[in-house]
């Protein structure tokens, strides 16, 4: 048993995805689904339903493709319509690039506080990538931030180390 007859137009194949685009085709009917999911075909995460319809588009506007509210990676696009006589499927894979995201942020984590005479120290933790915490080898991962209220210092912060000569 065959269902409708399903064709992708854009985006294509392959395609890198930076902003909000279009996904358009053609279908002959029955009640349709365009979805995605992260990871690809054989991805473990859940397929999201993009748009979901009845009837046929005979070439136009599936749905719209957001990346400004997805992780960035390689994504399947699968669209699905079932009909009397079966169900029929066309896939295509993207990769959402880049970081035009809407509410990027920056999240750090205070690990150690060591409150000390003269100067503090406190050892700050800020994961790179959203989604996942994981430690690199110093050079590659979370940069690590000491110093006090005034004072920071380490590769990639900012202010300066001062060495005290008095007491404390």
């Amino acid at each position: 048993m065959e269902g409708a007859a399903l064709r992708f137009f854009g985006p294509a194949d392959g395609a890198k995805v930076t902003a909000p685009v279009d996904a358009s085709g053609r279908v002959s009917g029955g009640d349709w689904r365009l979805e995605y999911r992260l990871g690809g075909e054989d991805g473990d995460g859940p397929w999201v339903t993009l748009a979901s319809e009845s009837g046929e588009v005979v070439s136009g506007k599936l749905g719209r493709i957001d990346p400004t509210m997805m992780l960035n990676g390689i994504y399947a696009i699968r669209l699905t319509s079932t009909t009397a006589q079966g169900q029929a499927s066309v896939t295509n894979h993207i990769s959402v690039e880049k970081n035009l995201k809407v509410g990027n942020f920056t999240v750090s984590f205070s690990d150690v506080s060591v409150p000390m005479l003269g100067l503090p120290i406190e050892v700050i933790r800020t994961p790179r990538r959203a989604g996942r915490v994981r430690w690199h080898p110093p050079r590659r991962g979370p940069r690590a931030c000491a110093g006090g209220p005034t004072h920071s210092f380490a590769r990639g912060c900012s202010g300066s180390l001062r060495k005290s000569h008095g007491r404390g």
